[in-house]
């Protein structure tokens, strides 16, 4: 074996693979000068094309009432339930006014009761079942628990 690393085929301007050696095109065939990188099958050519990529994007659900507002809700309450925001998005401005009243005008010390209740009322609006969740919480039925 030689020392030398084996050339590496070069691109012609029409895009053939080119004979490192020669500097000519491979040519198709079964001869000493077969191309290796032509098609077995039939005439070399260009590969088919994969058909263009098109993008859609995944369906949305549908946000329409109370039921698109439970996540939302459900996160805020878990996460910042002591300042009442949860009932802000789900309408209840009442509650939710109370709740950051509570919890400021105590100088943080109600924001701790405020902040379990957001928890316990964040956790139980994301194990509700939409229907559910809408049966209770739908047309300010029901603003605490």
């Amino acid at each position: 074996m030689s020392d030398q690393p084996r050339p590496r085929p070069r691109l012609s301007p029409t895009g053939e693979y080119l004979d490192p050696q020669t500097g000519a095109p491979y040519t198709s065939g079964s001869g000493a000068g077969a191309n290796q990188w032509s098609n077995q099958n039939g005439p070399s050519g260009p590969p088919p094309q994969p058909p263009p990529y098109t993008f859609s994007p995944p369906p949305m659900m549908p946000s329409s009432g109370i039921a698109g507002k439970k996540m939302a809700a459900g996160i805020c309450g878990i996460l910042i339930g002591g300042l009442g925001i949860h009932k802000f998005i789900l309408g209840y401005s009442t509650a939710g006014l109370i709740m950051l009243l509570v919890s400021v005008l105590t100088c943080g010390i109600g924001l701790i009761p405020m902040s379990i209740i957001g928890l316990i009322e964040g956790i139980m609006y994301l194990t509700k079942s939409d229907a559910e969740f809408e049966a209770q919480y739908g047309n300010n039925q029901r603003p605490w628990f």
